[in-house]
């Protein structure tokens, strides 16, 4: 592993934060090399790409992301841990060990303070719902306690079930099923693990020792879960990059297979569709009427375009889009609502379509060809870096894209960027309510628009911290056990299947989804949301 620290010759913080790298380098990688390399000012190490001075490289990483500036109001760096310091600022050290960390990929993690009660099983749930279902969590103390009410409450809170979870005493931990101990404890003497492992120490105030009313108590448990979650983030979290890679690979599969007619509606939830095929094939066939398209429509376009569809709404029929404007669709698919978009704005009007699959635009190409639109552009990109120009479009349309997403945060302060003064957005996605952390885990269900999903109040109250006005939610279905079904399909990397569903029998594949249909029931729906970028 090779740790860089990158400086510029005018930062008074540079030469503590060097020490300190070595210091938590030597404890955690002996083997590790360390560098520094001077940059002459901050301005040079802008010009670099570089967030600031310092910077922190892992194996060539920068710790807390690219140094991309924002764009709007709302916008998030990767790790979402610029709250912890100034541009200018020395790293905390939990930071840098836990970037480190991260790029260790530790596979046994102990929890460790007194009682085991409070701190340790709040960090054991969230590791636990959080961390690849490779790792070995637990979570231990020296003197094991009941786990404290308040400690139950807030994992629940958080959809993470503790029901397996119970006080231990740090001399029943086998060492040899830890490669990475993190201590919690504040002022008291934590525990000792005897055995060899990395050895981290964060100290969180304990708050079971909270004085005032149960609600001072109770929000004190919160404080200190959002602090662990925020941590074990640097460390677990999915890199974005993969994260949009895996889901571009699934709908340019998913595409594929619709354009061929490989795979049809009736396929959906059989045991060769499930060892055949990914999310898309049979929500792109079962889908389009239950996003609520008018059935005329399709006689009128492409053929075959049905089938390449993986729409949740039709957020064209609700936008005023009036002949001569400027349109743009992100996550644009095979193209349907780019042609309908340009029916309605006209030869005089401009539809701009983004997506990040080439497959995917390669369809829309072709369907935008045998439509005979000339108004249509296409363009290869991310929606959290949108290739378009600063306030040069009237409109924003998006259908079942932004879930899939890994930095929403982004994406809703691009929407800002693009839109001129005056313009709106009218966007279809599928929203979920208390969903279990364990299907979050599974990345079908992430493309399949539910893992990466979020609550209605977040999505409004990201549009709006973005600096867009008036979000609210027009429209709101609910989805019924069946539909939810076409939905998810039958999901290839169950939690009882090593290998995937192809190596599992159709019984194990089938009470997996029915337990997943079963805990979504009623907390999964498609939404029309709709914001204005302020004149």
């Amino acid at each position: 592993m090779k740790i860089e620290l990158l400086f510029s010759t005018d930062d008074p913080n540079a030469e503590s934060t060097w020490s300190l790298l070595q210091e938590v380098g030597r404890n955690l990688v002996p083997e590790a090399l360390l560098e520094r390399r001077e940059i002459r000012t901050f301005k040079k190490a802008a010009e670099a790409g570089l967030r600031g001075s310092p910077t922190i490289l892992v194996d060539g990483r920068d710790l807390e992301g690219p140094g991309k500036p924002s764009d709007g109001p709302g916008h998030d760096p990767l790790f979402a841990v610029r709250q912890y310091r100034d541009v200018a600022g020395v790293p905390p050290r939990w930071l840098i060990e836990a970037a480190i960390l991260r790029q260790l990929k530790p596979e046994g993690v102990l929890f460790l303070c007194v009682a085991n009660s409070a701190r340790s099983q709040l960090a054991e749930g969230i590791a636990r719902s959080i961390a690849p279902a490779s790792v070995r969590i637990l979570s231990a103390g020296s003197s094991p306690a009941p786990i404290r009410p308040e400690t139950t409450r807030v994992l629940a809170a958080m959809a993470i079930d503790a029901g397996a979870q119970s006080p231990k005493s740090v001399d029943t931990i086998d060492p040899a099923q830890v490669d990475t101990v993190i201590t919690l404890c504040d002022e008291e003497v934590c525990p000792v693990f005897l055995g060899k492992a990395r050895r981290l120490h964060w100290g969180l105030t304990d708050p079971a020792g909270t004085e005032g009313s149960p609600a001072e108590k109770l929000n004190a448990f919160f404080r200190t879960a959002n602090e662990i979650k925020s941590r074990l983030e640097v460390i677990w979290k999915p890199d974005p990059d993969a994260v949009r890679r895996q889901v571009s690979e699934f709908y340019a599969e998913a595409v594929s297979l619709g354009a061929t007619g490989d795979c049809g509606a009736g396929d959906c939830g059989t045991a060769s569709s499930c060892c055949g095929t990914s999310t898309g094939c049979c929500s792109g066939g079962s889908t389009a009427g239950l996003a609520g398209y008018d059935e005329a429509a399709f006689s009128m376009l492409p053929a075959g375009l049905r089938n390449t569809t993986f729409g949740c709404g039709d957020p064209v029929s609700v936008a005023e889009i009036q002949p001569g404007q400027t349109v743009l669709d992100l996550g644009c698919g095979a193209g349907l609502d780019l042609l309908l978009a340009a029916g309605k704005t006209g030869p005089t009007g401009r539809v701009i379509g983004v997506d990040m699959t080439q497959r995917m635009l390669d369809q829309a190409r072709a369907n935008v060809n045998a439509a005979g639109h000339s108004n249509v552009e296409l363009r290869l990109g991310t929606i959290e870096d949108l290739p378009v120009e600063d306030a040069s479009v009237d409109w924003v349309i998006s259908n079942c894209v932004i879930n899939l997403s890994p930095e929403k945060n982004r994406v809703w302060s691009e929407l800002f960027r693009v839109l001129r003064p005056g313009g709106q957005i009218r966007v279809s996605d599928i929203t979920a309510e208390d969903m279990p952390a364990w299907a979050r885990r599974s990345m079908h269900m992430y493309a399949s628009c539910i893992a990466g999903a979020v609550p209605v109040q977040d999505y409004l109250d990201g549009l709006t911290r973005a600096g867009l006005t008036g979000a609210r939610a027009l429209s709101m279905h609910v989805y019924s056990t069946v539909q939810l079904q076409a939905l998810v399909g039958t999901p290839k990397d169950a939690d009882e299947c090593e290998s995937g569903c192809c190596d599992c029998s159709p019984s194990i594949s089938s009470t997996y989804t029915q337990r997943l249909l079963s805990s979504l029931q009623g907390k999964i729906a498609t939404v029309l949301f709709t914001a204005k970028r302020p004149i």
